[in-house]
Order: structure tokens, then C-alpha cells, then sequence
């Protein structure tokens, strides 16, 4: 079954907390959540965001696959790795790094455009 099309009965019995853990991981990882409005059950439901939101969503995820491999960049600049150990995390932060300026300078622009 879809995880996003789940759903688990109120209340979570005790065998199936494991299972609940690891959809609400898969719910948060995915920009959904798990909605409990319905009196039997709960169910995975969609995080409606702007345009803006979505941008500013990806720049942060970006950012923190930079900050994930920072230690590859301070080895390499300590002289830990050599240059061709890092040659493909260097491309992989140099595409992040160009991916989240374009993205900044996109919502700069929809922001400016907003403000007239």
C-alpha cells in the first residue's frame, strides 16, 4: 500500500507503534501528516504551501545536505582527503550551492513583485 494512502486505527494499538513511527517518518520526510480528525482512524494528509513556501522548503533541505558533508570540506581543506577523494562532493555542494542561488535570487524576485 501507498503511505500516503495509510491509514491506522484510533487508537494505535501497541503492536503497531513501530509501524505508526515509521509512517509518520515517511509523512514528515514527505510533506504530509497525519491528520486526526476522523473518530476511527487516522490518515495521511497533504501540507498545502505556497509557491514561496515550496522554495524556501527546498533551499532549507539544500542547505542542510551542505551542512551534512561540511566534514568532507574540512578534511579536504586539512588536507585529509586529496583531491580527487572529494572531486564528487565538491561538484555535488558546487550544484546545491548554484541550486540554492537561484532559488534565492526567484523568491528576492516574487517578493519584489508582491511589494507593487
Amino acid at each position: 500500500m501507498d503511505m500516503k494512502e495509510k491509514t491506522m486505527t484510533r487508537p494505535v494499538p501497541e503492536e503497531k507503534t513501530e509501524e505508526y513511527a515509521e509512517w509518520a517518518e515517511w509523512c514528515n520526510n514527505n510533506r504530509y501528516y497525519i491528520a486526526d480528525d476522523h473518530p476511527e482512524y487516522y490518515y495521511c494528509k497533504k501540507i498545502e504551501t505556497s509557491e514561496s513556501e515550496e522554495m524556501a522548503f527546498r533551499i532549507d533541505e539544500l542547505k542542510n545536505r551542505l551542512a551534512g558533508t561540511d566534514y568532507q570540506a574540512i578534511k579536504y581543506a586539512e588536507g585529509y582527503l586529496t583531491e580527487d577523494e572529494y572531486a564528487e562532493t565538491k561538484a555535488q555542494r558546487q550544484a546545491w550551492r548554484n541550486e540554492v542561488n537561484a532559488l534565492e535570487a526567484q523568491l528576492t524576485q516574487m517578493n519584489k513583485e508582491s511589494e507593487k
